[in-house]
């Protein structure tokens, strides 16, 4: 009976709930932060589609369900302990108000989750830039993963048509985003390379983006840039996230032990323990970190400021 009654109570408070706002009293249920929205459909379709997204992009996240986001309906934060590679928090009335009640529930939540969750894809790799250029990354590899699952031509085509709303209930200031027309043409980009080996995809975001600079303006007359020699990236130096500076990580065989102990036994059963050393770290316990080679500090590519990723400079 208790557990019907709060069935209840969670469905009246769903209904009573407006677009784009959190839930009024639907705390004492959910939580601020929980791992739940109280729909077990939901729930398992938020557990599935991130397991996906997770294991295309090699990264962990703790994905959260909030009742007190205010304006902005999603966050996305280095994690403080590197138990995962970020916090991922998606607003509880975004995914039950709007997303679950689509007719295209099952396409609106897989571009939500991967466009948010592909974030903490550019968290690991230490990549910076402005909110927009981060946006455009997001929106490329949320394209990508779409293409991954075999989502048709048409089903991106009902996207689009929705995108504008997506986005004007996920985020208060819109002016800081890209317009819904490049969101196109970068989730259809990322579409498109779906073809393209996992472990390449973040760079060829980065140069697409790139790319795109440069067409849209191949008419006019430029000089290379100085500042990234017309690569349109520049490397910049950087604590390594992934060590906490020290170079050394433990080492994924022994798990920082040093290797293991082994027991032989004689010809007359005596038996004789002894202490192995790890065959690959020598037992040394840790190994050079593979972010940034055992140095501490990680070059992190970043969209080269002074030609905003072009490799030109207009002439005047």
């Amino acid at each position: 009976m208790l557990a019907r009654l709060l069935l209840f109570l969670q469905i009246l408070f769903s209904i009573s709930s407006s677009y784009g706002q959190c839930l009024t009293g639907s705390t004492s249920l959910i939580g601020a932060n929980s791992s739940t929205t109280g729909s077990r459909s939901l729930d398992e379709k938020i557990r599935s589609s991130k397991n996906a997204i997770e294991n295309t992009f090699g990264i962990t996240t703790d994905l959260k369900i909030s009742t007190q986001m205010g304006k902005n309906k999603i966050s996305v934060r280095a994690y403080p302990n590197r138990l995962y590679t970020a916090q991922v928090i998606i607003d509880y009335s975004l995914l039950t108000d709007f997303i679950w009640k689509s007719d295209d529930r099952n396409l609106f939540t897989d571009y939500i989750l991967a466009h948010t969750i592909t974030h903490a894809l550019q968290i690991k790799k230490q990549w910076q830039d402005t909110e927009i250029q981060s946006e455009l990354i997001a929106d490329y590899l949320a394209g990508y993963f779409l293409g991954k699952e075999n989502y048709t031509s048409d089903s991106l085509e009902i996207l689009f048509s929705s995108i504008k709303e997506i986005q004007s209930l996920a985020f208060c200031c819109e002016e800081h985003l890209p317009s819904v027309s490049l969101k196109h043409k970068v989730i259809l980009a990322g579409y498109e390379a779906s073809g393209i080996d996992t472990s390449r995809i973040f760079e060829t975001a980065l140069d697409y983006l790139i790319t795109y600079a440069d067409d849209s303006e191949k008419n006019q007359d430029f000089e290379i840039c100085q500042k990234c020699n017309g690569e349109g990236k520049i490397k910049v130096p950087t604590s390594c996230y992934n060590c906490n500076s020290s170079g050394r990580k433990n080492c994924p065989e022994c798990k920082g032990s040093g290797g293991h102990y082994e027991t032989t036994y004689d010809s007359k059963g005596v038996a004789t323990t002894f202490f192995a050393a790890c065959s690959f770290c020598a037992g040394i316990k840790t190994v050079n970190c593979e972010f940034c080679e055992g140095t501490g500090v990680y070059r992190s590519p970043v969209i080269c400021d002074f030609c905003n990723g072009s490799g030109k400079i207009q002439l005047k």
